[in-house]
């Protein structure tokens, strides 16, 4: 009886300690730490305006729950179409991974020289391609709005690779012009001649 007994107590024991199986959660992931854009770190690092490339540790960057990298009170409070395709777009984002670009290269002598890359990944080249068209025609609708909330009114160049959207982005509408160059620099086979 006492060994029933015992043994009665250790199923209840492990039976409690045992953890239900959680369904799986879709969670956005922010890699901050472990980058695959080594390659463009390298390229940004021996350009001609010798960035120091440094993973964009900002409160801003590291607190973000999902998506695209945007004025998200602007779009929300004033333009709401453009909000609407934001975040339509940005449900499918798998992962979203930014650098942050500076040098002591001062442009104009009105500061030095600055930006963000961002590399936002989808599933597959399908998914990549449709929302880069969605972007793309949102931003011809109303080009304007569409930079000021996404690009913060500041120079910026989007690029599709493959199943991953880049977005270039400097610090100044005084260094418009450069966001081309590290395009043409990053990804010679999407630089508009």
């Amino acid at each position: 009886m006492k060994q029933i007994f015992l043994l009665l107590i250790l199923i209840i024991n492990f039976s409690c300690k045992r953890e239900t199986a959680k369904p799986p959660v879709a969670e956005y992931n922010i890699e901050s730490k472990q980058l695959n854009m080594v390659n463009y770190k390298d390229m940004l690092e021996n350009c001609r305006y010798a960035f120091e490339v440094t993973v964009d540790s900002s409160y801003f960057y590291n607190h973000r729950n999902n998506g695209f990298v945007y004025n998200r009170h602007l779009a929300n409070s004033t333009y709401k179409k453009i909000d609407s395709v934001l975040k339509s777009v940005e449900s499918n984002i798998v992962t979203q991974k930014s650098f942050f670009l500076n040098t002591d290269i001062s442009i104009d002598n009105s500061g030095v020289l600055r930006g963000r890359l961002h590399e936002y990944t989808f599933d597959n080249n399908e998914i990549a391609s449709d929302s880069y068209k969605q972007l793309e025609r949102i931003a011809y609708e109303d080009m304007n709005s569409f930079e000021e909330v996404f690009s913060w009114d500041n120079p910026s160049r989007l690029i599709l690779k493959n199943n991953h959207l880049y977005h270039i982005v400097m610090g100044g509408k005084n260094m418009d012009g450069i966001q081309l160059e590290l395009a043409a620099l990053l990804f010679p086979e999407n630089s508009i001649p």
